[in-house]
């Protein structure tokens, strides 16, 4: 296995292992597609938790052992109701995060053969995440999806860094068969303490900020669960676009990309303790043509709240609201 190595002050960025779903062979299965519409939607969810139903033993203490309520047909049930999701909105591009492995993104592409998409709509699926950690990023696309790395913090300044989980990046290609760089991130939560852990999400910021960097001659999208909210990125004040922070040396520098919650007039798509927070984020390189954003609002409670997932009676969806996000070339 070889690496890369960027230099940056005090991080150690390290390129390259990835996974890859047994899915990823991004060949076109049979059918032919539809080229009319030059529009492409991505739609992007933290399904929460969302474990198989083989113990591996990485996983959450309600989901394994004698006294948990998960099973096998909770599972099942889970993937039906997914697929029931991606069938009735049709998106081009899935972006997932809290998947526990790439198994779970073969059973949706089973679940969905079955069902009334015939000729297998979503042909092609990537997956990654780190050895040892217990979840990864997932994405399934109508459209073939190319070069798969995963980029990764190792921050030898402190003896006990938390699971951070990987960004994936991967060449996808809209219905016309034009190209982009598709970024999927899940930073890491509050837990812990807000101030304590801020840290890693400025590293996990730079380290993204770095990755666009490098990929800036391409169209570029980066989406997911940021665990940071709109307020909390650095804005351009003349232009409302929003600035990634990166440290090269000594020296901050910045890469500027849209955000279309800054366009957008929706509360948010994760709510705690009654107070919305916009912490799931498209961003989009400015030579993209920005269409459409909004939350999907199908799984709420009786108080417009996401309705979150519960082992106990295998009733919910997530505690995050997918959000959707069309745009053009």
């Amino acid at each position: 296995m070889s690496t890369d190595k960027i230099k940056l002050k005090p991080i150690f960025i390290l390129l390259g292992i990835f996974l890859l779903s047994p899915l990823i062979s991004c060949n076109i299965l049979n059918g032919n597609e539809d080229f009319n519409n030059s529009n492409i939607s991505i739609i992007s969810w933290n399904l929460q938790t969302f474990f198989d139903s083989v113990t591996e033993g990485t996983e959450y203490s309600e989901f394994k052992g004698s006294s948990s309520k998960w099973t096998k047909e909770k599972y099942e049930e889970r993937i039906t109701r997914l697929c029931d999701f991606i069938e009735s909105q049709d998106a081009d591009i899935y972006a997932f995060s809290e998947l526990e492995n790439a198994n779970i993104l073969q059973d949706i592409s089973n679940n969905l053969n079955s069902k009334s998409i015939k000729g297998g709509k979503y042909k092609y699926a990537c997956f990654g995440k780190n050895q040892g950690g217990v979840f990864g990023c997932g994405i399934i696309s109508k459209y073939p999806l190319e070069n798969l790395k995963l980029h990764n913090i190792d921050f030898r300044y402190y003896e006990n860094q938390p699971e951070l989980r990987p960004i994936l990046e991967v060449t996808a290609y809209d219905k016309n068969q034009e190209k982009f760089s598709l970024f999927v991130c899940h930073w890491k939560s509050k837990s812990g303490g807000e101030k304590e852990t801020e840290i890693w999400r400025d590293l996990q910021e730079s380290l993204l900020a770095n990755c666009v960097s490098k990929a800036k001659n391409n169209r570029i999208v980066v989406c997911g669960d940021f665990n940071r909210d709109l307020n909390e990125f650095q804005k351009n004040s003349t232009n409302d676009k929003i600035l990634l922070r990166s440290f090269e040396g000594e020296n901050q520098v910045y890469e500027e990309l849209v955000n279309p919650w800054l366009l957008s007039t929706e509360k948010g798509s994760y709510n705690f303790n009654g107070e919305w927070n916009k912490i799931d984020h498209f961003f989009l390189s400015s030579n993209i043509n920005f269409l459409k954003f909004s939350t999907i609002k199908d799984f709420t409670n009786d108080k417009g709240y996401p309705e979150e997932y519960s082992v106990r009676t295998g009733r919910g969806y997530s505690d995050h609201l997918p959000i959707l996000c069309q745009f053009s070339f």
